[in-house]
């Protein structure tokens, strides 16, 4: 499975963005499951291709609309589906639910465990991150530390 998770860093160029996501998560991943860096959009509207991933940005992408897409994400799974909640029903009542009722359930809740922790911030530079340090799932991993230029790296992460 491919995802699509943001890296924000902070560097001088898209090169350097990309080359200290990558060193940052070298640890993460084996001949199963690896990522490579698509690109990278900087603050002032910069955008920096690899052309080695299934994820890069296109000329219409700003740092802004990446932060909205992250906020989106968290909104829409902040509230558990009626599914979820029919699911959730049916095992209080002593009801059988089945596997994928409960792979459903499972992962109804953790998009809402991930929305819980969403935090106030709501651009990069304010620490804003979604999914920290969660890969292998589509979100935003913040290590823009306020020095240079600011970064979002798209990683394409296999799992």
């Amino acid at each position: 499975m491919h995802n699509l998770h943001y890296l924000i860093v902070s560097a001088d160029t898209g090169k350097e963005a990309c080359d200290d996501a990558l060193r940052e998560t070298w640890e993460w991943g084996d001949s199963n499951n690896w990522r490579c860096a698509g690109g990278a959009v900087c603050e002032d509207g910069e955008v920096y291709l690899t052309g080695e991933a299934r994820w890069e940005p296109n000329d219409d992408d700003t740092v802004e609309s990446i932060e909205q897409e992250i906020i989106k994400e968290a909104e829409d799974n902040s509230v558990i589906s009626d599914e979820a909640k029919e699911i959730a029903r049916k095992i209080v009542d002593d009801e059988l639910a089945d596997t994928t009722d409960i792979y459903i359930l499972r992962k109804s809740l953790e998009e809402l465990s991930a929305s819980a922790w969403f935090g106030k911030a709501r651009t990069f530079k304010e620490g804003m991150e979604y999914r920290s340090w969660e890969l292998d799932e589509f979100g935003a991993t913040n290590m823009y530390e306020g020095d240079g230029k600011l970064w979002v790296v798209y990683l394409d992460m296999h799992s």
